[in-house]
């Protein structure tokens, strides 16, 4: 994994994203360097004055910056370490994890249920795909989802609940299809579901990923 910290890392890993604008990657870059530099903090602290602190909120109200342009570049990375990974097996593991936001009053018509229960937090789950090594060398995050949870009808059962459209939709799934090599839309792409997908068509370098 990587060794570089600060504004090298974030470059590394943000500087190829495609924004429409290079003055937007640029933003990344310095916005991605402050919280690395502050990971506790809150993003008025993070990022240190007003001026920044509205570069990064203008930054995220342009329409081509979306959570799947910033992790791409990422992503890809990812992808080539699996590809030069010779001779063995990558494994896709699967977490989610909830972001509750049921204090934050203005996304709540954005958000999902979050919890067990009857309770009313309400969220998103963010699905993460970690390529990792069997030696557990970390390759990084091949994809992340952030999923919203349907409200459920007080009158739907639990087998209809299992059977609508969303459920089969889920965070795993998606997490699958996009962690996939080849992609599944390419030509002669197999399921993404299967226990081994080909990451090579070379016969002296064939690594698998092994779906989790």
């Amino acid at each position: 994994m990587d060794v570089c910290m600060g504004q090298e890392l974030a470059r590394q890993h943000f500087g190829a994203a495609r924004l429409g604008d290079k003055r937007r990657t640029e933003r990344l870059v310095k916005t991605a360097d402050h919280i690395l530099r502050h990971p506790a903090a809150t993003l008025p602290t993070a990022m240190e004055n007003w001026s920044k602190l509205n570069g990064l909120y203008r930054l995220v109200t342009a329409s081509q910056v979306t959570h799947a342009a910033v992790l791409e570049p990422h992503r890809q990375q990812v992808l080539e370490r699996m590809r030069s990974h010779l001779n063995g097996v990558v494994l896709l593991l699967h977490d989610t994890s909830e972001l509750n936001y049921t204090h934050v009053r203005a996304l709540r018509e954005q958000l999902g249920k979050v919890g067990s229960g009857q309770g009313s937090g309400r969220g998103y789950l963010a699905h993460h795909t970690l390529a990792v090594t069997p030696q557990r060398r970390v390759l990084g995050l091949i994809n992340q989802v952030l999923h919203r949870r349907r409200d459920v009808p007080k009158h739907e059962n639990m087998e209809q609940t299992r059977q609508h459209p969303a459920a089969k939709a889920g965070c795993g799934s998606r997490g699958a299809r996009r962690a996939a090599w080849p992609p599944p839309d390419a030509p002669g792409s197999t399921s993404p579901t299967a226990a081994a997908t080909p990451l090579s068509s070379s016969p002296t370098s064939r690594p698998t990923a092994a779906v989790m």
